[in-house]
């Protein structure tokens, strides 16, 4: 077999670049809080599942309540939602704003601890579903999805149980960014849509342009790319209509890896752009990873390699600085791509096999981990072509007879 970018193409155009996660602090930014409040908080992002065409990978953004193979595409942005939890008693409260402290710092394991101990002395259950909200958005940005999955079913029982329909559809988008990580594209459809009927029920426009956006990754995963570009623009409209700058970015984001799948390489240039534009100002650093990585599939699809690689190389720093485990897998996987481009076999079975160490390591499925296993079993198969056999030796009544 021929170690060529033909033998391996296929398996390797992904882009794992699908969630915007990790939650960030900007100066602009409103959250669900419950009843009539209001508050400015952390919005945190996640990414998600693999697109691949035959001209390569892209990457899209999106949404999340919290919550990357070709275009970059986010998974959803991961909600959050404090209902009364600043107005609790002292000691609900200060276990809670250090929580939420330690989480935007990225130190999750800590900020559980200290939600945990909220939950001990939580007075309803609309707090004690919010603290399980949180507890499930830690568990979300540190790549465990089964855990998360739990903390917001529990979550969403206590919402439900409080008659609390912000909470609900806050956990409901949440849940939908679980299943959409896993590749199970139909129960996040379901979700989203759920949370979709509520908030527009509610008015709350802020939660359905999140809904929108999330349901707009789930059209780009299935290949509707009209079906996605719509959702975007929706959710994109509403966010500038909110003056929510976070938002913007993510459909700006997403947008572009729609224009770079259909080959539209300068429309999906300035979209991102625009989106790093507005990333860098309000200091996200996740979404300003993914930017740099989208724009780094056009300059490779435009045949710049070094370009590309510095772009990736600069988003993998990013990932790893924030400890986003599906960005590092994202952008390690876009550099396996350039290696297996110029002919280093042994390079992008390095990037590869530690791409797949973390996509195993949070429980991912779909796509992106299947692509990469494909990967490196072609990468194994070439090198078995390769190697040089030793002749096969005459058995001793082939020989002729001396003399």
């Amino acid at each position: 077999m021929d170690l060529s970018w033909a033998t391996l193409r296929a398996p390797l155009l992904w882009l794992w670049n699908r969630i915007r996660g990790r939650p960030t602090v900007h100066a602009e930014r409103s959250v669900a809080a419950g009843g009539d409040q209001t508050m400015r908080g952390a919005v945190v992002t996640a990414e998600r599942g693999a697109a691949a065409s035959e001209h390569g990978a892209v990457a899209l953004s999106g949404g999340l309540a919290i919550s990357s193979t070709g275009p970059t595409l986010v998974v959803g942005t991961l909600n959050i939602y404090v209902d009364g939890l600043p107005q609790a008693a002292r000691e609900v409260r200060d276990h809670f704003e250090e929580g939420q402290r330690l989480q935007e710092a990225h130190e999750h394991g800590k900020a559980i601890a200290e939600f945990e101990a909220a939950l001990a002395t939580a007075d309803t259950d609309a707090r004690r579903g919010a603290l399980h909200l949180h507890i499930g958005i830690s568990h979300s940005l540190s790549g465990r999805l089964p855990q998360a999955e739990g903390s917001y079913m529990e979550a969403l029982r206590l919402f439900m149980a409080a008659a609390d329909e912000e909470g609900q559809a806050q956990t409901l988008g949440n849940l939908g960014i679980v299943f959409d990580a896993r590749g199970d594209l139909d129960r996040a459809e379901e979700h989203y849509k759920q949370a979709l009927e509520i908030h527009r029920r509610i008015d709350n426009p802020f939660g359905q342009a999140q809904d929108l956006g999330n349901l707009g990754l789930v059209f780009d995963a299935r290949g509707d790319l009209d079906k996605a570009e719509e959702h975007f623009k929706q959710s994109l409209k509403i966010h500038r209509r909110i003056d929510n700058p976070l938002g913007q970015a993510n459909q700006l984001g997403n947008l572009g890896n729609v224009y770079l799948q259909r080959g539209d390489l300068e429309r999906a240039e300035e979209q991102h752009k625009q989106a790093l534009k507005i990333d860098r100002r309000i200091d996200n650093p996740l979404g300003q990873a993914q930017d740099l990585g989208n724009l780094g599939v056009v300059y490779r699809r435009r045949g710049d390699l070094d370009k590309a690689e510095e772009h990736y190389k600069q988003a993998l720093e990013i990932h790893r600085r924030i400890d986003n485990p599906l960005g590092q897998a994202s952008q390690l996987g876009n550099l396996s791509l350039l290696a297996v481009r110029r002919g280093h076999s042994d390079e992008a079975r390095r990037l590869l096999t530690e791409a797949l160490a973390l996509y195993e390591r949070m429980g991912a499925g779909g796509e992106g981990p299947d692509n990469v296993r494909a990967a490196l079993r072609r990468l194994e198969e070439a090198g078995e072509e390769k190697k040089p056999r030793r002749p096969a030796r005459k058995r001793k009544d082939q020989e002729p007879p001396a003399g």
